[in-house]
C-alpha cells in the first residue's frame, strides 16, 4: 500500500455504508486529512471536478456492506426515487474500489469497532489516533449541521426499511453479491 506522505486519505464508499461516521471519526480523532465521497460513474457528476480527481490520487479507504442492507437503506432514504440507478451504482462502485482502494473494512467493524478501524488506518498511513470524542450525540450534531436534512442518519429505524428489505430480497443480486464477496476477501481485521 502506498503511504500517504501528506497525511491525506480518501474515504470512498457506496451510499449508506458508514462514510459520514468514519470521516467524522477520523477528522475528530486523528491528524489525518480525510476527504469523503461516493464513486459516481455518471460524467455529469463529480468525476470531472478537480477536487474529486485529487481525492482519487490519495489512498482510498472503503467500507464493505452487503447489497441487501445497502440498497434497502439508500432506497429508504430516497423513497424509491433512484432505485435502478442505485442498483447499477453498487456494481460500478465495487468494480472501482476492487481495483483502486488501499484498505477495505467491514461495515460492522466500522460501526462497532471504529477506534480499531481508525487505529489500523493510522498505522498504515503514519497517522496518530488521539480520541477526543466517540459520542454518537456529537456525531449527530455534526451531521445535522453539515449534511442535507433530506439524508437520514440511519434508515434502520424507518418503517419503509423492512418493506425495502422484503422487496430487494426478490431481485437478482447475483452480480452484487459476487462483487461483495470479492471485496470481503480484501477486508482487514482492525487492530
Amino acid at each position: 500500500m502506498e503511504i500517504s506522505r501528506d497525511k491525506n486519505i480518501s474515504v470512498l464508499t457506496y451510499p449508506r455504508s458508514g462514510r459520514h461516521w468514519l470521516y467524522w471519526y477520523i477528522n475528530s480523532n486523528t491528524d489525518l486529512n480525510a476527504n469523503f465521497a461516493h464513486y459516481d460513474a455518471r460524467e455529469e457528476e463529480d468525476l470531472n471536478d478537480t477536487i474529486y480527481k485529487k481525492m482519487l490520487s490519495d489512498p482510498i479507504i472503503t467500507v464493505v456492506r452487503n447489497p441487501l442492507d445497502s440498497l434497502s437503506s439508500i432506497n429508504t432514504m430516497e423513497k424509491n426515487g433512484m432505485f435502478l440507478y442505485r442498483m447499477q451504482q453498487y456494481i460500478d462502485h465495487y468494480n472501482f474500489v476492487l481495483k483502486n482502494a488501499s484498505m477495505f473494512f467491514y461495515f460492522d467493524d466500522v460501526i462497532y469497532n471504529t477506534s480499531k478501524v481508525v487505529n489500523s488506518i493510522c498505522k498504515e498511513f503514519n497517522g496518530t489516533l488521539d480520541i477526543k470524542t466517540e459520542s454518537y450525540e456529537d456525531y449527530s450534531k455534526w451531521y445535522s449541521k453539515t449534511q442535507n436534512p433530506f439524508k437520514l442518519i440511519t434508515s434502520k429505524n424507518d418503517l419503509e426499511y423492512r418493506k425495502n428489505i422484503d422487496h430487494i430480497k426478490q431481485l437478482d443480486l447475483s452480480e452484487h453479491y459476487r462483487l461483495y464477496s470479492l471485496a470481503k476477501l480484501k477486508c482487514i481485521k482492525p487492530l
